[in-house]
Parts: C-alpha cells; sequence; structure tokens
C-alpha cells in the first residue's frame, strides 16, 4: 500500500492517503493467513482430530464382546451410576460407539478402577506431562478442593505425597489443584487422601477434617 501511495502522490505522500486502512490491512493479513492454511498442506499429512473418551473397563470389555462373538451385554442396574462413557466435558456417549470408535480409530486408552484411579500410567519423572496429565485432567473436571470452581485445564496435577518426600509422579499419588489450592496446601502442611470409593478428604495440619462451607 505504501508503494502505491508514493507512485500515486510522491514526495507528498502521507500514511493517511494510503489506499486501506490500518484495521483493514491487518484484517486482510489475517484472511490470508486463514486461505494460505486451508490451501496448502506443504506436502505433508493433515493431523487427524483427537477426541478423549472416558469409559470403564467392565463396560467397555461387556460391549467389544458383544460386538466380536455376540456375547449379550449383562449390565447390572445396581452399578449404572458408576458407569462412565462420555467425552472430557461430561457429553454421554453410546458405549457401542466408543468400541466401534476403539476398532477402527485411534484411540487413547485409560484403563481406571472403581474408585475412578488411573490403574497404568506414567514412568517416573517430577512432572505430570503428556498423556498422563490428559487422563487425570479427562477424570477430574476441577480443582478438588471442597468450594473450588477451577475447572482441570487451568489447574495443576499436584502430589499427594511431595515428590521432595519420595511421592512418584504417576496416576496413584496425583490430584487435580487450581494454583492457589496447591499452594496453599503445601504451604500450610495441609493433606489430601482418596478414599476407596473416590472420594477426596482435605486433612488439616492439627488431623482435623476440612468441611463445607469452611472449605474453599
Amino acid at each position: 500500500d505504501w508503494e502505491t501511495t508514493k507512485q500515486q502522490h510522491g514526495d507528498h505522500a502521507t500514511p493517511i492517503l494510503m489506499p486501506r486502512t490500518d484495521r483493514q490491512r491487518r484484517a486482510d493479513a489475517l484472511v490470508a493467513i486463514f486461505e494460505t492454511a486451508a490451501t496448502n498442506t506443504g506436502g505433508g499429512r493433515l493431523a487427524d482430530p483427537v477426541v478423549n473418551l472416558t469409559i470403564d473397563h467392565d463396560q467397555f470389555e461387556q460391549y467389544l464382546r458383544e460386538q466380536l462373538d455376540g456375547t449379550p451385554v449383562n449390565i447390572n442396574p445396581a452399578t449404572v451410576l458408576d458407569r462412565r462413557c462420555e467425552t472430557i466435558d461430561g457429553v454421554p456417549v453410546d458405549p457401542r460407539q466408543a468400541v466401534a470408535l476403539a476398532i477402527v480409530g485411534q484411540v487413547r486408552r485409560i484403563v481406571i478402577n472403581t474408585a475412578g484411579v488411573v490403574t497404568d500410567a506414567g514412568r517416573l519423572r517430577r512432572l505430570f506431562t503428556g498423556a498422563l496429565r490428559e487422563a487425570l485432567i479427562a477424570l477430574s473436571p476441577r480443582c478438588i478442593w471442597l468450594g473450588c470452581t477451577i475447572r482441570a485445564v487451568v489447574s495443576q496435577i499436584d502430589h499427594l505425597q511431595p515428590h521432595t518426600d519420595g511421592g512418584l509422579t504417576d496416576a496413584a499419588n496425583a490430584a487435580i489443584a487450581c494454583q492457589h489450592h496447591n499452594l496453599f496446601k503445601h504451604k500450610h502442611r495441609y493433606t489430601t487422601q482418596r478414599q476407596p470409593d473416590g472420594t477426596w478428604q482435605i486433612i488439616r495440619p492439627n488431623g482435623t477434617q476440612l468441611h463445607t462451607p469452611d472449605a474453599a
């Protein structure tokens, strides 16, 4: 635009005489970026979309056997509320669709026990990263601190037993905690404990349990 303006106005050229405003130039540049990205693959392969589905192990196996050899699915009605087959945002998915995607698509499997704990993830390391972090976030939608509503995707992964005290960086020693409550816990020497049913207890330094509404 500036070169065109100089050709048209010579020594009298000023930015105000340019054919497009600054906002128009930036908008056109953004459109050009998107058009280039949409039409030019660079000779490479476009990335596949990734959707994380979480399903309990027993349900997955039953629906898989149904597809493989016709064995009828036999889900105990008393355990319906404990079953999971959903996206990371909690959108329900038909278990048969989940099994079909496992057969024909690319699936990241997250194996959990009856308390909702990942049972087979991780190698020894200091930070929760990669697939292990994604799996933990998929299972815990928000900070575990009572009364806290901070989403897991913007939270941290806390070591239940501190790493400095020998705590392992694995799923059994992990919990979702927002930055505020993660720092608060370690600074004031609170502890968090996962119960057999998957719920959480927060323990004060004096050994008493934290309860709502004084938790947040």
